[in-house]
């Protein structure tokens, strides 16, 4: 069972240095069809047609009501949609996910490192004492996403071979709890 109805858990956007997440919402659809048809989401399920990009924003939107956690949109401070970073812990998942997804235009600047490492510190405070079944943190990337993997890397994680992988051609990245990582 995911962890229902934390309390607060996305009551707030997480500020940044340059960035704020915001959860994410319906004003965040303008920016799916055009991602989500393009060969930059084949990691994520795509690519797809408009009726499927709108059907998986509003999934996102509707777990995130269900859980109290989930996907946040991320903006520069002036903001400009860059893509999201989000949380996830399925039902019948070990652990809880962190996943990130950018616009073609915002890779290579640094804003999925600064984005996910906000949600990781946020997700250890707000959202993992609520969900005592889950194992920890971990990113589900697939095999050739070399991107993402470097992600991970700036982030602590490391590939947790005995992890179970929920994602065909994916391997579980363990992201390091907040006293291991001061360590």
């Amino acid at each position: 069972m995911t962890g229902r109805l934390i309390p607060d858990a996305q009551a707030a956007p997480i500020l940044t240095e340059r960035l704020r997440l915001r959860p994410l919402a319906a004003e965040d659809w303008p920016h799916w069809p055009a991602f989500y048809a393009s060969d930059r989401s084949r990691f994520v399920g795509g690519p797809m047609d408009r009726q499927r990009a709108w059907f998986k924003l509003a999934q996102l939107i509707g777990v995130a009501a269900m859980d109290g956690y989930g996907h946040w949109s991320v903006e520069t401070l002036e903001g400009e949609y860059l893509g999201r970073v989000g949380l996830e812990h399925a039902d019948g998942w070990e652990y809880i996910e962190l996943g990130w997804t950018f616009l073609e235009g915002a890779a290579g600047k640094g804003y999925a490192t600064e984005a996910a490492r906000a949600l990781r510190t946020h997700a250890f405070a707000h959202v993992l004492p609520f969900v005592p079944t889950a194992m920890g943190l971990y990113s589900l990337i697939d095999r050739d996403n070399a991107p993402s993997q470097r992600v991970a890397t700036r982030l602590g994680a490391t590939p947790d071979p005995a992890a179970p992988v929920y994602l065909e051609n994916a391997v579980a990245w363990r992201h390091p709890t907040p006293a291991e990582a001061a360590a």
